[in-house]
């Protein structure tokens, strides 16, 4: 997130540098695909991605956002189009979106799962003493 944060603030397609900005996102998720997910990225192009993802329970249902980046980025890249700024802006949050849907969730703390059940346990105590 601090990585996609950063790049936001560089303004990259304000200044008119959108391949720059598209490879930069590109890279971030990658990396995020490796460290998250083992799945070496770095190296796939977009369609093994794509296949990839789709294979991954946990990366399933979230792939239309991670589709949608690396499409755009495809045509930015290589095809040399130039993206409207809604474009950009619909792509960062994709991506943005793709992370918040797959992080992993923190972990769960023991006290707190147990103690719903403790008051649960006094109600049944208190109703077997009656």
């Amino acid at each position: 997130m601090q990585e996609l944060d950063s790049l936001r603030s560089d303004k990259l397609c304000e200044q008119g540098r959108e391949r720059e900005f598209y490879t930069r996102l590109t890279d971030i998720l990658r990396q995020y695909l490796q460290g998250r997910f083992g799945i070496n990225a770095m190296e796939m192009t977009s369609t093994q991605i794509r296949h990839m993802l789709q294979a991954n329970d946990e990366t399933r249902l979230s792939k239309r956002n991670m589709e949608q980046v690396l499409e755009t980025a495809d045509f930015v890249k290589f095809a040399k189009v130039r993206p409207l700024p809604e474009d950009n802006t619909r792509s960062f949050n994709s991506a943005m979106q793709f992370v918040e849907d797959t992080k992993p969730l923190p972990p769960v703390d023991q006290d707190k799962s147990d103690s719903p059940a403790a008051p649960a346990e006094k109600t049944s105590t208190s109703e077997t003493e009656k």
